[in-house]
């Protein structure tokens, strides 16, 4: 739903079946969200629905629509991924590819820092925090599929399907979440490293077999031993992929 009339339509008709025909938990999703206005971000929460948006259409169109199309006011505010997370409405992020790159770490960036192509800042109220554009690429993501009870978070029972990078996207600069390198991934136990060379292997060191990531998972684990974290810390988190991929590894 790209313009705000047609959202109203939407959420018209979403509004009239809820009267006939009550759910709790429909979980209609608001699809690329492009044009809006802020008094339909509460209806959306009111009626129980939720958002995913292309978070890359600030970035690529707000300049060209200040003057073609639109306004500043309405093309600085496309995509008000800010008023959603402030409304406390669960919201994903989605790339239309190809109209954007298929890369969830630049759907990351483009929300939490909403700087177009031409380098200029659109609509700073609406930028998201860093905590919850990783879960719109992941855990809130899911739950927009109903595959919350699968995937999207690394707890007892779900799919330990993740991806490993070189830095953390909720602690690193903003402006550096795009670049970030990705060492590899684990799917279904096997540990699938990213071949690579020149910088990045640099960067990142060479590629490890499998029981030197187990080796190395290990001792970071056990480093992290002495730490005196709080039970909801992201610190908590960490101890406990590391404590799974190496019991993972170890085995194979």
């Amino acid at each position: 739903m790209n313009g705000d009339a047609g959202l109203d339509m939407v959420l018209d008709q979403l509004e009239l079946n809820m009267r006939r025909h009550p759910r709790f938990d429909h979980r209609t999703v608001i699809v690329h969200f492009a044009v809006s206005r802020p008094e339909q971000v509460a209806r959306i929460k009111r009626l129980g629905a939720i958002v995913s948006g292309n978070a890359y259409y600030p970035v690529a169109l707000a300049d060209n629509y200040r003057s073609n199309g639109l306004d500043p006011e309405r093309a600085d505010s496309m995509v008000r991924m800010g008023d959603v997370e402030r409304a406390g409405i669960s919201y994903s992020f989605h790339s239309d590819m190809p109209m954007a790159p298929g890369q969830p770490l630049f759907l990351m960036w483009s929300g939490v820092n909403r700087v177009t192509n031409d380098g200029n800042l659109r609509g700073p109220e609406q930028r998201v925090s860093r905590l919850g554009a990783l879960k719109a690429v992941t855990l809130d993501a899911a739950y927009s599929l109903q595959l919350e009870k699968e995937v999207g978070s690394i707890v007892p029972g779900k799919l330990a399907n993740f991806t490993i990078l070189a830095d953390n996207p909720v602690t690193c600069d903003p402006v550096k979440i795009k670049d970030i390198s990705v060492w590899g991934t684990l799917h279904e136990g096997r540990v699938l490293p990213v071949a690579r060379t020149g910088a990045a292997q640099a960067t990142l060191g060479p590629v490890m077999d499998e029981r030197a990531v187990a080796a190395s998972i290990a001792a970071a684990r056990d480093a992290h031993q002495g730490h005196d974290c709080a039970t909801d810390d992201i610190c908590t988190t960490a101890r406990m992929l590391a404590e799974v991929v190496g019991g993972i590894v170890a085995k194979r």
